[in-house]
């Protein structure tokens, strides 16, 4: 039992770094790739509503598709040395370029559902609940993303968060075709087998990513 509960804590541990790189060479078992999007869909929401869709992705070509449109919309923060590598093919974001993504898009037309008796909601008017609703939601959004990411790790994965990604370098038609609109993305979770046991050095065995140590958390027990 101790043993289980170190190894889940470690499994923690590893979630919190985040890997930019994956051994691009080894399959994702179809199964383990099933089992995890289930977790992403399994988890508690308010009420059992569904506020958000998560679309997987293990197709090779839109994955490096989707992790080239991974970059941050205003790049003026990025020293000049960083600009010109990302010209000349760097990923920005090479948490992205993995065996899977969850990608995780709003649903905004649920914000101004009529729940009945099942939750009344906020009241103040549309604006106060759609700032509500969208609170929630990303609540919901990071219990889902929290479960497969420890899931995750302690399969031996390894996992990535992204926020920075353009719009409209997305792959517009594989995501129009499924009636997703790549606006409402909130976050990007990269998932696959680790290539470099150091999780900032990049896939390419070249570029490294910087790595900050988690600032002391206060422990409060009642």
């Amino acid at each position: 039992m101790e043993q289980n509960i170190t190894d889940l804590l470690n499994h923690t541990q590893t979630f919190q770094r985040c890997q930019r790189n994956f051994d691009l060479s080894r399959e994702l078992d179809i199964d383990t790739a099933k089992t995890l999007y289930e977790i992403a869909l399994s988890v508690p929401s308010k009420q059992n509503f569904v506020n958000y869709d998560v679309v997987a992705v293990t197709n090779r070509s839109l994955i490096r598709k989707i992790a080239e449109a991974s970059v941050s919309d205003d790049q003026s923060f990025l020293t000049p040395k960083l600009q010109q590598e990302l010209k000349n093919g760097r990923l920005q974001n090479p948490q992205v370029d993995a065996h899977m993504l969850l990608m995780y898009f709003l649903k905004p037309d649920m914000a101004d559902r009529d729940y009945g008796n099942r939750d009344p909601g906020p009241k103040g008017g549309p604006t106060k609940r759609f700032i509500n609703w969208k609170h929630l939601t990303n609540l919901e959004i990071g219990i889902s993303t929290g479960a497969v990411g420890l899931a995750a790790n302690s399969l031996g994965l390894r996992t990535g968060f992204c926020k920075c990604f353009t719009e409209s370098s997305l792959p517009q038609k594989e995501f129009e075709d499924i009636g997703i609109d790549v606006n409402e993305l909130v976050v990007i979770l990269g998932i696959g087998y680790p290539l470099h046991e150091d999780h900032t050095l990049h896939t390419d065995g070249v570029h490294e990513s910087d790595s900050f140590t988690k600032l002391e958390q206060r422990k409060i027990i009642i």
